[in-house]
C-alpha cells in the first residue's frame, strides 16, 4: 500500500539521494526505497526515523486509524497526568485509582 504521502518528492525537493536519507535516518537504502513506493509500512520507530531524516512530521507517514491508536493513547495519558496534578496525586496514585475503580467508570462511561 503506498503511503499517501509522497516521500520520494520530498526528497527530491531537499535534493537527497536515497543513501543519504538512509545514512541520516540510521537505516538500508532499500528500506527507504520500500517506504518510497509502498512495499513497506515498518516499525514506528523505522518511521520516526524517516519523517525526521526528511524533516516531516510522522503523522505524515501513518493512516489516520494509526495516527488515533498512537496518538490517542498519547493524549489519554497527558490527560491522566494533568488530572493528577489537579488532585494533587502521584500518577502511580492515580493509575492505581483507575485500576481498582474500573469497573464503576465503564458502568457510568467513563472508561
Amino acid at each position: 500500500m503506498k503511503a499517501k504521502y509522497d516521500l520520494r518528492k520530498r526528497r527530491k525537493y531537499l535534493d537527497m539521494t536515497l543513501e543519504q536519507v538512509a545514512a541520516k535516518a540510521g537505516i538500508t537504502p532499500g528500506a527507504v526505497r520500500a517506504f518510497e513506493v509502498g512495499s513497506y509500512r515498518g516499525r514506528f520507530e523505522t518511521r520516526q526515523k524517516i519523517a525526521n531524516a526528511l524533516g516531516i512530521s510522522v503523522r505524515r507517514l501513518m493512516s489516520p486509524k494509526e495516527q488515533k491508536a498512537i496518538f490517542g493513547d498519547v493524549r489519554a495519558v497527558a490527560q491522566i497526568q494533568e488530572f493528577a496534578e489537579r488532585e494533587g496525586m502521584s500518577l502511580d496514585e492515580t493509575l492505581k485509582a483507575i485500576r481498582e475503580n474500573w469497573a464503576e467508570l465503564k458502568r457510568l462511561g467513563r472508561g
